[in-house]
């Protein structure tokens, strides 16, 4: 009975520590199952992770493609710039002497026009001058050959005095002519002496009178000169 328990006692303790160590087992096996999930979870989560950068790494290559050909067209647009930039300052060169041409040439046609307007002005005054000349020469001249008008000249410009149908000449020079005057008066047939501007106009009766009635005697023309007068016999 002794050795049974013995036996007894021993097999028991064999299975306590059986027990201990599938119970260890046990454990060790959770933990490495335990492990193999958490290292199953990561290497799926690992993988989700690479796929997620594989993806975010395409997407970027085909970020640094388009960035690269963006870069490309602005480097032909900047050099486009810069050519245009050129042209625009050469044109903006070219603008500013054709400006100062323009500036010149309005100047020019400014002093031209102003030349022109002063030699016309000048040739204006000179014809004016000329034309003035002309007029003084010939009035000059008619004045020393020729008469004046009865209707403006109606008095001798020396004494003031009028003329009437025989008073052509300066009474001054003496009573002589005014008898003369007075005779020349009588022996008018039939026309009464007036001294009204229709009588002695030279309009009515083509008898032209002195300016002044210090002229030659041979210009003077008296009132028997006219067709219509006679004399009394």
């Amino acid at each position: 009975c002794k050795e049974m328990d013995d036996v007894r006692s021993g097999a028991v303790e064999r299975v306590r520590i059986l027990g201990a160590e599938a119970a260890e087992r046990e454990a060790r096996a959770n933990g490495v199952e335990r492990e193999l999930r958490l290292e199953r979870e990561w290497r799926t989560s690992l993988q989700e992770a690479s796929v997620s950068n594989t993806e975010k790494i395409s997407q970027l290559h085909q970020e640094i493609d388009q960035l690269r050909r963006v870069s490309e067209k602005y480097l032909a647009l900047q050099e486009e710039h810069y050519a245009l930039k050129e042209i625009c300052n050469e044109q903006e060169r070219t603008l500013e002497e054709l400006g100062g041409q323009l500036s010149a040439a309005k100047l020019a046609a400014v002093e031209l026009r102003e030349a022109a307007d002063n030699a016309q002005h000048q040739h204006h005054q000179q014809s004016q001058q000329q034309q003035q000349q002309q007029q003084q020469q010939q009035q000059q001249q008619e004045g020393a050959a020729t008469w004046a008008n009865d209707r403006l000249v109606t008095q001798c410009k020396s004494c003031n005095r009028e003329f009437n149908i025989t008073r052509r000449k300066n009474p001054e020079n003496g009573g002589e002519e005014e008898e003369e005057e007075e005779e020349e008066e009588k022996k008018i047939n039939g026309i009464p002496v007036k001294k009204d501007a229709s009588l002695h106009s030279g309009d009515k009766l083509n008898v032209p009178s002195l300016r002044s009635c210090t002229e030659d005697n041979s210009k003077n023309l008296a009132a028997d000169t006219h067709p219509n007068f006679k004399w009394r016999k």
